[in-house]
């Protein structure tokens, strides 16, 4: 992912769904050589959204930065099996930086390192 900053439009987030495989999981990483790239929500403050929502299997989200809205990465809405969040870093948010806590989900071999 080149370095860039990434803005959420309006009062929304931005939504991935990742279904990678075991022998060849998705992987989205910053680009070498560069700057972490930055996903930032529009709006601060009690009227924010999350940054991000991430689901799927088979996954790693390497190298990158979150910033602002009201929680920074939300595992969810739905089962999410094998993922990795590696070297994240996730800031000035007004809640929780990291969730995976939905009613009802299953959350499986969700792993965080060297964040």
């Amino acid at each position: 992912m080149q370095y860039s900053i990434y803005v959420t439009s309006g009062f929304g987030y931005f939504q991935l769904n990742l279904n990678g495989n075991r022998t060849t999981p998705i992987i989205i990483q910053e680009a070498p050589n560069q700057p972490r790239p930055i996903i930032q929500c529009l709006q601060t403050g009690t009227s924010a959204q999350h940054i991000m929502n991430i689901q799927g299997s088979n996954f790693m989200i390497k190298g990158i930065v979150f910033t602002k809205g009201s929680r920074g990465i939300r595992i969810g809405p739905s089962t999410t099996k094998n993922a990795i969040f590696d070297n994240i870093y996730i800031y000035n948010t007004t809640g929780t930086s990291f969730s995976a806590d939905d009613v009802a989900n299953e959350y499986v071999h969700i792993t965080l390192r060297n964040s």
